[in-house]
């Protein structure tokens, strides 16, 4: 059985209470895992003001998920959400081939520190001419990308990669570097 990896990202409308969008949430994760898919990365992004209207929708709630799964889970849960009336948009992308799960959940890890730290910055920056000009920080926090919530508890995502050193981060990106 062959492994890739995925990048999802879920719109799901905003005028859900939180105990609906915990239920939508679960029902894709459980989809993921059911099928044979592992989660790397989950972050709830929160809720975001839409480029154009969406079915009527002007904001969503964004839910991120990167996993790695055999080729027919991408398929299994695009079917499962465009049951759900409650998403209004999706978008899955595979970003790598034939995977080795370990070296995959390290890079996976890796990327989401680097997109805190992009938002961190940004945010930063935006404070700072926020500061300068006097204006209400409000609408540049709004834009902030998002915090990482915690992984689901009892998966392999408990020995936490965040806690390695650099170096080992270093390393997996060496080795993934000299297969090309």
């Amino acid at each position: 059985m062959h492994i890739h990896e995925y990048e999802t990202t879920f719109i799901i409308r905003p005028d859900l209470d939180e105990a609906e969008h915990e239920r939508i949430k679960q029902r894709l994760l459980d989809t993921v895992s059911n099928n044979g898919g592992e989660i790397l990365v989950l972050e709830d992004w929160g809720r975001r003001k839409l480029a154009y209207k969406i079915k009527k929708q002007h904001s969503g709630h964004y839910l991120f998920v990167n996993y790695a799964s055999p080729a027919g889970v991408p398929a299994q849960l695009e079917r499962i959400v465009k049951i759900e009336d409650n998403v209004v948009r999706f978008l899955t992308v595979k970003i790598n081939d034939f995977i080795e799960i370990e070296n995959t959940r390290v890079l996976a890890r890796q990327r989401q520190r680097r997109r805190i730290a992009r938002a961190q910055a940004a945010s930063n920056a935006a404070a700072a001419m926020d500061d300068s000009r006097g204006r209400v920080r409000s609408v540049r926090e709004s834009m902030m990308s998002p915090a990482p919530i915690a992984p689901p508890t009892g998966t392999a995502m408990d020995a936490s990669v965040a806690d390695l050193p650099d170096e080992e981060i270093e390393d997996y990106n060496d080795d993934d570097n000299d297969q090309d």
